[in-house]
């Protein structure tokens, strides 16, 4: 098995990273979930009813998931009913091909296209569903998450806003950040090129994971996050290895997420933090993917 190879920063160079990243640029939040949460994208094929209807079934648990904060609500079997007629309760749709400006072939007809489909759920349904499960939205504004990630597959490095070695990785936390309704923000491949501190990996000083957390933490205000994950590749469970820390509230959580995709990784580490900050529990400490055989 692998060793993990995290990369450190100095106290000052990590205050000055969160202080760029999360500097109040963006606008004041609302107290209750915003329209936009309420909405899920699926790519489909064509734009008939049946696979739109498919889509409205699979997105149905996601956008309850996401307004609520509680992860638990997918795996309610009281949902069953709502989630067969969830295209009832979209409100809107729109599709977006993604072979746009080329042409139709003749063997290929419209519905055997590629498109983006965004549904947006109604509302005031969606709370009702949440209020007959035993469950109500998430109404408390939420912070953004700071995310400092490191992936070693053999040669350890963090998960830049603007590396293109991390174009994957970033695509893939943005694609969680959606489906668990927070705003992430990450350092600059610039900022962390002027505070990595290579000759003194964390591995090689006991606690020092946590000091970087418990460093990171104060420089943000009631606004801001800050989640810490290190993923491993492993090569017997064919998938990635992740351990995860969220410095929130003046408490820190962590737990591990085995045998997955960065996609899944990055899904556990985010959905896990809106159920933590949303007061529906923590993940659970051990969580494992299905080997592939």
């Amino acid at each position: 098995m692998m060793v993990t190879k995290p990369l450190s920063m100095s106290r000052v160079a990590i205050l000055a990273i969160v202080a760029v990243a999360l500097s109040p640029t963006q606008p004041s939040r609302a107290a209750e979930p915003s329209p936009h949460l309420y909405q899920s994208a699926a790519i489909v094929t064509g734009q008939e009813l049946p696979n739109r209807s498919t889509a409205a079934r699979i997105a149905l648990p996601r956008v309850l998931v996401k307004i609520s904060g509680d992860p638990s609500v997918a795996l309610d079997r009281r949902l069953k009913p709502y989630a067969n007629r969830a295209i009832d309760l979209v409100a809107g749709f729109t599709y977006r091909d993604q072979m746009a400006g080329i042409p139709v072939r003749d063997e290929q007809g419209t519905r055997d296209r590629p498109y983006d489909l965004t549904l947006r759920f109604d509302p005031a349904r969606i709370n009702d569903i949440l209020k007959t499960l035993g469950r109500k939205p998430w109404n408390a504004a939420r912070p953004r998450v700071a995310v400092f990630f490191s992936l070693d597959q053999g040669t350890p490095y963090m998960v830049s806003r603007d590396d293109i070695r991390s174009l994957g990785p970033r695509e893939a936390l943005h694609s969680a950040s959606e489906r668990a309704g927070l705003d992430v923000v990450l350092p600059s491949a610039e900022q962390l090129r002027a505070s990595l501190d290579g000759a003194k990996p964390l591995r090689e000083a006991p606690g020092k994971r946590e000091a970087l957390a418990a460093i990171i933490a104060p420089a943000t205000d009631g606004d801001h996050v800050v989640l810490t994950g290190e993923a491993v590749w492993d090569d017997n469970a064919l998938g990635w290895r992740t351990d995860w820390q969220l410095e929130a509230n003046g408490k820190t959580t962590r737990w591990r997420i085995e045998r997955v995709s960065y996609d899944d990784a990055f899904r556990n580490g985010l959905i896990g933090t809106a159920q933590i900050l949303s007061g529906h529990g923590q993940p659970p400490k051990l969580a494992r993917g299905t080997r592939p055989e």
